[in-house]
């Protein structure tokens, strides 16, 4: 699955988030964990791709939003919680609600 967005503003929100609220995460590799895990295959590629053919933002489900976040969370061995935090914060993963986020939190997604 590859997320499409209109703009940078999202990704790069959620990549330097995750850099200051995962101390042991540089800026670097929190661009290429949301890259990869948003389907790219690196950080250059979703920026080229967002600057040749801008669409609208993809909608995601709560299965994909917490796939999103297990992944960033595996490449950077760093707290799910921590990445949920810094991904919704970005709103990267949509515009979440309070029962959302507790959903992703507790992954009650049945």
């Amino acid at each position: 699955m590859r997320l499409f967005f209109s703009n940078l503003n999202r990704p790069k929100a959620a990549a330097k988030l995750l850099a200051r609220h995962a101390h042991h995460v540089k800026l670097s590799a929190a661009q290429e964990a949301v890259a990869g895990a948003i389907g790219y295959r690196d950080w250059h590629d979703m920026v080229s791709s967002t600057l040749v053919s801008p669409v609208p933002a993809t909608r995601i489900n709560l299965e994909q939003a917490k796939c999103i976040i297990f992944s960033v969370a595996d490449r950077l061995a760093a707290d799910h919680g921590d990445v949920q935090y810094a991904l919704s914060k970005s709103r990267l993963l949509g515009d979440l609600t309070l029962d959302d986020a507790l959903r992703l939190r507790t992954h009650d997604l049945a």
